[in-house]
Formats: C-alpha cells, sequence, structure tokens
C-alpha cells in the first residue's frame, strides 16, 4: 500500500513538474519601439517630468507610475503626476500652470495615450502520466492553459518651456504566461521599453 501511494505520488510530482516546464517555457514579455527625435532635441536631457495617462485604468496608471518613478529616480529624475499637480476639480490658466512648473522645476511633459489592447486564455496540450500497481492503472490527465495579451501606446515628450515636441514613439508590448501576463507585466515592459529608447537617443542623464 505505501509503495503504491509513492508511486502515485512520484506521477503526480512527473506531471506538475512537466506543466511547469511547457508553462515556463511559453512565458515571455517583448516589447518593441520605433522613436523620434526631433532635430533641434538630439541629445536633450531633462531634470523634472510631469506625466498624464489620458485614456489608462487606474490599476494600470498606479502600475505604471510606479515603474516609471522607480526607473527615472536612478537617473536622477524626478517625476510627478499630473493630477497631483494640477486639481481636475478647477480650471488653471496658462500664467497658474507655469507656476507650478516653475515650484517644481519641471522641465517636461509626457503624455503616454493607450491604444489597443487585447489578452487571451489558448486551451493547449493535455499531459497524461500513468502507473500500473498490482494490476491497478492509475493516471492523471491535465490541460495546459496559455495565457497572453498586448498593448500598444503611443508617447509624446514635450518641452515644458517652448511646448515643442521633444521626442515621439509608438510602443507595443505583447506577453505570454501567467507571470508575463496582466497591468503589471505591461507597465513593467512599457517602462522597460520607453528607458531603453530614451537611452539609446541621448535623453537620460547617464550616471
Amino acid at each position: 500500500m505505501k509503495n503504491s501511494r509513492f508511486i502515485r505520488s512520484i506521477c503526480f510530482l512527473k506531471v506538475v513538474l512537466a506543466i511547469t516546464a511547457a508553462l515556463t517555457l511559453s512565458a515571455f514579455r517583448h516589447t518593441d519601439v520605433q522613436g523620434y527625435t526631433d532635430p533641434n532635441y538630439v541629445g536633450h536631457t531633462f531634470h523634472a517630468v510631469v506625466v498624464q495617462f489620458p485614456n489608462a485604468s487606474l490599476s494600470f496608471r498606479n502600475q505604471a507610475i510606479k515603474q516609471l518613478s522607480k526607473q527615472l529616480k536612478k537617473r536622477g529624475i524626478r517625476l510627478y503626476q499630473h493630477d497631483e499637480l494640477f486639481a481636475p476639480t478647477r480650471e488653471w490658466s496658462e500664467d497658474a500652470t507655469r507656476a507650478v512648473y516653475e515650484q517644481n522645476g519641471i522641465d517636461a511633459g509626457l503624455v503616454i495615450t493607450l491604444g489597443s489592447t487585447g489578452s487571451e486564455t489558448t486551451p493547449g496540450a493535455v499531459l497524461f502520466n500513468a502507473s500500473s500497481v498490482g494490476g491497478t492503472t492509475t493516471g492523471y490527465a491535465t490541460q495546459v492553459t496559455f495565457h497572453s495579451d498586448h498593448a500598444s501606446f503611443e508617447i509624446a515628450l514635450v518641452d515644458i518651456d517652448t511646448k515643442d515636441t521633444i521626442w515621439i514613439g509608438e510602443l507595443d508590448t505583447r506577453g505570454a504566461g501567467l507571470l508575463y501576463t496582466g497591468s503589471k507585466s505591461t507597465a513593467k515592459g512599457l517602462v522597460k521599453g520607453l528607458i531603453k529608447e530614451w537611452d539609446r537617443a541621448g535623453h537620460l542623464v547617464r550616471r
């Protein structure tokens, strides 16, 4: 009896390991960025930026701001949320807006607009494992389910003083697997891709 239980336990462990391996091998987050720097702003850097997410959900916005603030802080750049500086309950004149910018030393504005999004759950392969003990056959059948998502963004970085566009870009990020899907993973993909592109374009102070 103990031997049969041990064998069944081993079979179950094999199934778990097979499922884990399948999910791990199919998990990823891939991000593509296409950006363009205005010729007058090649190599331009900034020190404090106010960010807006015009149409993103609250959960995604919070995740993205957390990730972006963390990465920009490493470069000595301060990040401000637009709604925290400019109460949406009132009208802001140009003079009042500029005073807030000057008070906080903000020299750039960042607008991240969410484009198309989507997610999908797809049934995968069925994993079988069977054993025979004392003429009795015991088996397990488990279906692996794959999760995937994608999101696209239009992004603009603006000079606060001149209102000129410093940099514009399109970003697309795709994830697969439970660990690489959802708003947190999408936010990480967005920020990682954006920081990498800005670094390549020379818009971040190297530390």
